[in-house]
């Protein structure tokens, strides 16, 4: 038997995720978005800016709560996607 291996196309993804899957994910109605393509410059958690390698969208409900997508540019393995997922997690994540 052979498996396959879904393909993804790295490149902006942000209008085809789900408006319910967010509003799952938050708990409401997103009351703001934003999104990112690899080599815009965005503002990290600690204030500083960084130039990113990534397709992302960020929503934000009224009660704080985030939401975040994002796709890496070059591929990468599943250790190297956990250990970056894991070093993105800012105080009071989890």
């Amino acid at each position: 038997m052979a498996f396959s291996r879904p393909t993804v196309v790295r490149g902006p993804f942000c209008d085809r995720v789900s408006p319910t899957g967010v509003e799952h994910a938050l708990g409401a109605v997103p009351e703001d978005g934003e999104r990112w393509e690899s080599g815009d410059r965005v503002r990290l958690p600690d204030g500083s800016r960084d130039r990113v390698h990534e397709f992302g969208c960020q929503w934000t409900g009224e009660d704080g709560a985030v939401a975040t997508a994002y796709l890496f540019v070059p591929p990468v393995t599943a250790a190297q996607a956990r250990s970056l997922a894991e070093a993105s997690v800012g105080v009071g994540c989890s």
